[in-house]
């Protein structure tokens, strides 16, 4: 938005962050009010901040409508049709200003949205990335098979950032479906390794949705 741009702009013209490091560096040396003028500066600077990410909320939510509608079907279409409706009524006529009440109806459908996201757009990358995670340390297959693997694993090297921001193309969600599926097809112990992962995951009290960092963080596998 171009307010915020404009916001933005003020906070980077007042050097608040290269204040709040020149009042650290004054406290390292021992001056003794520089320390809390530092965190009043933090104080400050989250402020600002927070504020300028309230000012986004409408667009925000605008944009992640749009996302959502060429993939939300049936009963996920019925909820983003339910969110729309509300959107209509709370966030396009509330005021600007927006009162506490109207923050926390908004802030409500966007927590809605970001779980209709998981359901539907980000669904198919995590599918493949539980399908890639849930192969043993080692294995071997036929030329078949390891090239689905290889097609998967390539894939998720250009979307591991993705998985966790959630920037990603209608393209690239159907090349995961098809590559979900190709390796569904090769691997016939697949399903039973997936629900081997998912169990490991629920055990360590996590979820299908923390395996982007797994990827990045594990690296390629071998055969």
């Amino acid at each position: 938005m171009a307010e915020a741009e404009e916001a933005l702009a003020v906070v980077r013209r007042l050097s608040v962050s290269e204040g709040i490091t020149k009042e650290l560096e004054r406290a390292n040396q021992g001056e003794s009010d520089a320390r809390y003028r530092a965190y009043r500066g933090c104080l400050e600077l989250a402020g600002a901040l927070n504020q300028i990410v309230h000012m986004q909320t409408r667009p925000r939510i605008r944009r992640n409508i749009e996302r959502l509608r060429p993939n939300a079907q049936d009963g996920e279409g019925k909820e983003l049709a339910s969110i729309e409706r509300e959107f209509q009524t709370v966030g396009e006529s509330a005021d600007a200003g927006g009162s506490a009440v109207v923050k926390e109806e908004l802030a409500a459908l966007e927590e809605r949205l970001d779980d209709l996201d998981l359901k539907v757009r980000r669904k198919p990358l995590l599918d493949l990335a539980l399908d890639y995670e849930s192969f043993p340390p080692t294995f071997r297959g036929s030329e078949e098979q390891l090239a689905a693997f290889h097609e998967a694993e390539n894939l998720l090297k250009e979307l591991t950032a993705s998985l966790d921001d959630g920037n990603f193309t209608q393209s690239q969600i159907d090349r995961a479906i098809a590559s979900h599926k190709r390796l569904m097809r090769a691997w016939p112990d697949l399903p039973a390794w997936r629900q081997k992962k998912l169990e490991e995951l629920m055990a360590g009290g996590r979820s299908i949705n923390d395996l982007g960092s797994d990827i990045a963080k594990a690296g390629p596998k071998t055969r």
